[in-house]
């Protein structure tokens, strides 16, 4: 848990992980209680991929740190084990060979993805992050700007 000490009008986080020590000075309380729960997750997610025999020694560092800005774990994205719930609409990665190359948004993500195959896109593994159709903008977004797909850049989607 990061220890925020306000000195001087400024707030300075402090975070033990696993050994490792790391700060940072912010001038808001929100700025960093921000940057302390996303640095705590990363620390967190980049401890379990040095573990041997870990799953998530396979997966790049610069997935792990989209992973800690996200609502959800490296478990769920290399295991593909997001809730299906009822909706069908979400946020959905074509992925080759390993390599996130795509990030969409879809309210029938399974037919994106027909179209997406029988259009010729390249890509022999994908996954879906559920989400409400209302949602779907902003994490959109948020995947793209965290993964930066190379196929979402080609086009100019990506900041």
């Amino acid at each position: 848990m990061p220890c925020i000490d306000e000195r001087r009008g400024k707030f300075r986080v402090r975070l033990l992980v696993n050994g490792e020590r790391v700060s940072r000075t912010f001038r808001t309380r929100e700025q960093a209680e921000q940057w302390g729960g996303q640095r705590e997750q990363l620390m967190r997610l980049q401890h379990e991929a040095k573990r041997p025999g870990s799953p998530m020694k396979l997966v790049p560092s610069r997935v792990l740190t989209a992973l800690s800005l996200m609502d959800c774990t490296a478990f769920d994205i290399t295991n593909g084990s997001f809730p299906t719930g009822a909706t069908r609409s979400g946020v959905y990665f074509l992925i080759l060979r390993n390599d996130i190359v795509y990030v969409g948004q879809s309210k029938d993500w399974l037919s994106r993805l027909s179209r997406h195959m029988r259009n010729g896109a390249r890509f022999d593994a994908f996954n879906v992050i559920p989400c409400e159709p209302e949602g779907l903008d902003e994490l959109e977004e948020r995947c793209i700007a965290a993964f930066m797909p190379h196929r979402n850049r080609q086009f100019g989607v990506a900041a």
